[in-house]
């Protein structure tokens, strides 16, 4: 089992916006539309878990998860936009994601 897992966004400047839930077992189905999806699972060999970019920054965050165990992993984006960044004269793409653990 990987003991992380890289999701690649789109190319470019992203900011994504991540709802993370722990839950104890398999939740029901997203009931909202959402554009991609991902499954896998997991086996941290730490904890708390560390949700970070590539390049570490300000916005990483960790979890505290109830247990060090195996986790399937669901990963979803809920919205993908483009707008214009006047200041830095760049395209930018914003993301909505959820990742589900149990």
């Amino acid at each position: 089992m990987p003991e992380g897992i890289l999701f690649t966004l789109s190319p470019g400047a992203v900011e994504v916006g991540i709802r993370v839930e722990v839950w104890d077992e398999e939740p029901p189905s997203l009931t909202r539309e959402y554009l991609d999806t991902f499954t896998s699972e997991i086996t941290p060999t730490q904890n708390p878990l560390q949700l970070t970019s590539i390049s570490p920054g300000p916005s990483d965050r960790s979890l505290d998860l109830p247990e060090i165990r195996r986790y399937k992993v669901e990963a979803y984006v809920i919205s993908r936009e483009t707008r214009r960044d006047e200041d830095f004269d760049l395209d930018v793409r914003a993301e909505q994601w959820v990742i589900r653990l149990w």
